[in-house]
């Protein structure tokens, strides 16, 4: 599947993963873990390829999977953590910025709320507050938020300069 993702085609990524949804369900999945994993995939590769509607149709059939598996509590927070942020970035991209706004306040939310270990997600919320900010427009809250987000990772990383490119400051 990202071997054709990679080469440019979405459409035959997104078929080899919903065959593998059910090649994984016939199996004996790892840990037990839901199928959700597949279908933030099959979101994902949609909303980059400027189908947002059906990325909100696979986050939401995801996240279907997850309620009455048998991942512990915790687990399945943070599943339900993902699909606001998956939410989040789709609404944006649908340019429903107030809907998209309050995700990422419900995400902030469950991160506040988690006490102590809810601070390992800090980052992922300034990701999305970041990403948010720039669909909407605003690069210089974008800015604020992404220099809060993981350094470490390439694709925040690379919204950061496409926020501060926005601000015009493209060195």
């Amino acid at each position: 599947a990202f071997s054709y993702l990679y080469e440019g085609k979405p459409d035959e990524a997104i078929k080899r993963l919903a065959a593998y949804v059910d090649e994984y369900r016939d199996s004996d999945p790892v840990n037990n873990l839901p199928d959700v994993f597949i279908w933030n995939s099959i979101a994902r590769i949609n909303l980059e390829s400027g189908r947002p509607e059906e990325a909100m149709k696979a986050y939401d059939k995801g996240f279907q999977s997850v309620p009455a598996s048998k991942l512990s509590e915790d687990d399945k927070t943070i599943w339900l953590g993902r699909l606001h942020h998956g939410r989040g970035r789709t609404l944006a991209r649908m340019g429903k910025h107030e809907e998209a706004w309050k995700e990422a306040e419900v995400l902030k939310k469950m991160i506040d709320d988690g006490g102590e270990r809810g601070k390992q997600f800090v980052p992922a919320y300034h990701y999305l507050a970041g990403y948010l900010k720039l669909e909407a427009g605003d690069a210089a809250a974008a800015i604020e938020h992404l220099k809060q987000a993981d350094a470490n990772d390439p694709f925040q990383q690379l919204l950061l300069a496409r926020a501060y490119e926005k601000a015009g400051d493209k060195a």
